[in-house]
């Protein structure tokens, strides 16, 4: 079996359905705007596209420039934490 049909294997549609399915609302990715509704409110067809895309990045080592950005958003530990203290994140 070649590398390729044992990646798609593990990145099925329905794997990606139920992770788009577990998003919370209202959240974002902080570079380009895309946010959790765009996935839930996608059609079908990006699911099955999603798990083919992930397979053939790994199979050709190649990943998208955007794909390689992240966002690292601070979350203080309470509501009422001093947000100039380190230990507070």
């Amino acid at each position: 079996m070649t590398s390729m049909v044992l990646l798609m294997s593990v990145f099925h549609y329905s794997g990606v359905d139920n992770a788009v399915a577990r998003l919370h609302e209202g959240k974002s990715d902080g570079y380009k705007g895309l946010t959790s509704e765009h996935l839930k409110l996608a059609c079908d067809d990006l699911y099955i596209y999603t798990a083919m895309l992930f397979p053939s990045m790994t199979v050709h080592g190649f990943v998208p420039g955007d794909f390689q950005a992240s966002t690292i958003i601070p979350i203080p530990k309470g509501k009422n934490a001093n947000l100039t203290g380190l230990c507070n994140y």
